[in-house]
């Protein structure tokens, strides 16, 4: 079979899981994403490639993975846009008190958890060619990401997203992604700097590129604004000029030599924040990358991901570990540091849940992780399961939750046929509780 007659064909088989998978989730009452990370794992050697070798192998030939890792590249790349769309940078600065506080524990916390738990997990599952600080940073990293795509739509299906709850919890896990990119970013640089003089001349060229994309291309991105304000929408013309701009500011982080997606993240970091622009754009572009191209990396991590690596009660243990270390860390740091601030003890709990949403950006990670040879497939795969335990669990946690936080104001009288985004009042500019 020809290399084009046997990526259309992976493409529909991948499309028609990942769609029967999605369906199943939402049906079970779990986001679409969870039944697309199952999906790529079920199509990969933990299932199809271990009850029928020779057909995997047909369909799957290692030959054939890099057409669809450059698809899925691509679709990523495009998507960390979406993802520093949807972070306004000004509207962090205003947040309160509490989402700051909160924020900052909700990273160190679970990084210092994962700091720790890694002076048992280096010398079994590090590559000898990793030093014991990179490994450290790149776990903690891990522990500390929250997944803004995914917990955005937990908060939509739940009700939660007009609430002070849920408006603490997007500024957040906003907070959350920009510094833990930024960690990301560093771990990057040092695992592909030859030498002093390579780091400094990779975080200096880093530098200027984002003082550059601040200062130089942020004003003239409003061009953009002014064309969608101008005639509704951007012509032929204007989406190929924002797709260049996105695929350049990817290529030369990559030449700079820290990753392309960071230069993706940063081109919607720094686009305006007009409102209408931001849901035209989402819309005009979340339909491709979510229908087909991010089903796609799904299918790529299920090929990296073998959960037959994971063989024998020891390193299940080592699994079980990882979950809740990875839960508690997040649950506590967040939910502690909320609690202290003035919210409720139901509303703390609620946070430190939707924080521990990791979901598809945890993903990311653990692939360049995997790629530039930090963690073994081992450790790999034991991370996909936890990013899958620890993200399915929030949205029954939290359904359960919400009922509890009404039964909870209902016995206050405060209101006796509330609603849960009447339940919780709005206020996260003060941090304080309603």
């Amino acid at each position: 079979m020809n290399p084009v007659s046997r990526l259309m064909l992976q493409i529909v088989v991948i499309l028609t899981m990942c769609w029967a998978t999605g369906k199943l989730a939402r049906l079970t009452g779990q986001t679409r994403v969870i039944g697309e990370i199952v999906a790529g794992i079920l199509l990969g050697p933990s299932l199809f490639g271990w009850l029928a070798p020779s057909w995997y192998l047909w369909l799957f030939p290692p030959s054939s993975i890099g057409n669809l890792n450059v698809l899925s590249q691509i679709g990523l790349i495009i998507f960390l846009f979406v993802v520093g769309l949807n972070i306004d940078m000004g509207e962090l600065r205003r947040a309160g008190h509490a989402v700051v506080l909160a924020s900052h524990a909700s990273i160190t916390i679970p990084f210092f958890c994962g700091a720790v738990l890694c002076i048992y997990l280096y010398p079994r599952f590090a590559e000898h060619t990793v030093s014991f600080t990179v490994f450290t940073l790149f776990i903690g990293a891990s522990m500390s990401i929250t997944a803004f795509p995914v917990l955005a739509r937990i908060l939509s299906e739940t009700g939660l997203m007009q609430t002070r709850l849920g408006t603490v919890a997007i500024a957040c896990a906003a907070v959350d992604d920009v510094t833990g990119w930024c960690i990301l970013a560093f771990i990057v640089i040092l695992m592909r700097a030859l030498g002093i003089n390579s780091l400094l001349a990779t975080i200096g060229g880093i530098a200027v590129f984002c003082l550059i994309m601040v200062y130089g291309v942020r004003p003239v991105a409003k061009y953009f604004q002014r064309i969608y304000q101008k005639q509704g929408g951007l012509s032929t013309d204007g989406w190929a000029l924002l797709l260049i701009l996105i695929m350049i500011s990817a290529f030369l982080t990559e030449r700079i030599g820290v990753h392309p997606l960071f230069g993706a993240f940063l081109t919607g970091a720094i686009m305006p924040k007009h409102n209408d622009l931001v849901r035209y754009l989402r819309s005009q572009i979340e339909t491709i990358v979510l229908a087909l191209l991010l089903p796609l990396f799904f299918a790529v991590n299920g090929l990296n991901t073998s959960i037959t690596l994971i063989h024998g009660p020891g390193l299940w243990m080592w699994t079980i570990l990882l979950i809740l270390v990875a839960t508690v860390g997040k649950m506590s740091g967040s939910g502690i540091a909320s609690f202290l601030m003035g919210m409720n003890a139901w509303e703390a709990a609620g946070l430190g849940t939707l924080m521990n949403t990791r979901g598809l950006l945890e993903l990311v990670i653990l692939n360049i992780g995997l790629e530039l040879k930090i963690i073994s497939p081992t450790i790999f795969s034991m991370m996909v399961i936890m990013t899958l335990a620890t993200t399915s669990m929030t949205t029954p946690v939290m359904r359960w939750m919400s009922s509890r936080m009404i039964q909870s104001k209902l016995a206050e009288g405060s209101q006796r046929d509330a609603t849960p985004s009447q339940l919780i009042t709005v206020d996260a500019g003060s941090g304080t509780a309603a």
